[in-house]
């Protein structure tokens, strides 16, 4: 009797990206299911001139005429100028805040090391909304106490109207802006001068270097990385900017302190122009996503240069 021989059948193995991708997976699907779909409605409401019913129908495809109907709004253009001129200032104080937070944090032994980081995390853990309520009290010209300090110190005659006049408003916000940002940006940089060899600066300090030349000739280059993805990460986040002028402003005094996230809402919620609401929210997300996107591709960049 003839025997039949079967061919092998090959076991498949599972390979470590296999492994990376099966552990991605469900988080994979939470994202496609909580922003990939809200994404998706965004864009069809930009493209399509909708009733304004509770039903939320589709009445025609018009392209991009919402898109063409903010670039020539000057509304629009304001929104993006401020947040623009929000992100750089905001950035920029967030890292000098967050330097010294960092090497303030980094002199300090013992326990006191220890809880600095803590108190670090607080400022910023705190919601946003709370925080701006809570600096609206504070620079309230009846009952704060920041215009009764300006008076008592006399830098002016009587409270001034910080959020009721455009100037000064948008540097509230930007100020609030880049005080809830320095915490973090102080844990980044803690973060990167820990990594430092100290052997570097017993070094430069025997052969006769201050504290002022190690810090720019060591510590600052030594903390580039650390820095680079500091202002990329705090720069998305400044750039969707809602709810500190949301609970701050409202985007007031008239339209100063507005940026593309509130833009996007009032039109939305309180105008119910949602075609024109969604083209501001997409833009606002292709803004954000490109920031991401170059600061993804630089961290690739750097963590290829360090491995190899």
């Amino acid at each position: 009797m003839r025997l039949t021989s079967f061919p092998a059948v090959r076991r498949f193995r599972l390979t470590e990206r296999h492994y990376a991708w099966l552990f991605l997976l469900p988080s994979i699907i939470l994202l496609l299911f909580f922003l990939g779909w809200p994404l998706l409605q965004t864009i069809v409401f930009s493209l399509f001139d909708l009733e304004r019913t509770t039903a939320l129908s589709l009445e025609r495809f018009i392209g991009l005429h919402h898109f063409g109907q903010l670039l020539a709004s000057m509304q629009f253009w304001r929104a993006l100028g401020f947040t623009l001129y929000l992100t750089v200032l905001a950035v920029a104080l967030e890292l000098v805040g967050g330097l010294l937070l960092a090497l303030m944090s980094t002199a300090l032994v013992g326990w006191m090391k220890g809880v600095s980081r803590c108190l670090m995390i607080l400022p910023w853990a705190m919601p946003p909304i709370i925080l701006a309520a809570i600096w609206k009290w504070m620079l309230n010209s009846d009952v704060g106490w920041i215009g009764d300090l300006t008076v008592g110190m006399g830098i002016t005659d009587t409270p001034p109207l910080f959020l009721g006049e455009p100037l000064l408003a948008m540097h509230c916000v930007v100020l609030l802006q880049a005080w809830r940002g320095m915490w973090m940006a102080g844990i980044f940089l803690t973060a990167g001068m820990a990594m430092t060899p100290r052997e570097l600066h017993a070094a430069a300090a025997v052969d006769g270097a201050g504290a002022w030349q190690r810090f720019w000739r060591i510590t600052l280059p030594l903390l580039r990385p650390a820095i680079v993805a500091t202002v990329l990460v705090r720069a998305v986040d400044a750039l969707r900017a809602f709810e500190i002028v949301y609970g701050l402003t409202g985007g007031g005094p008239g339209q100063a302190t507005e940026v593309l996230s509130s833009f996007a809402y009032r039109n939305f919620f309180s105008y119910l122009d949602y075609g024109r609401g969604a083209a501001g929210a997409v833009i606002t997300f292709l803004v954000v996503s490109a920031v991401g996107w170059w600061h993804v591709r630089r961290m690739a960049g750097h963590v290829h240069n360090t491995l190899r």
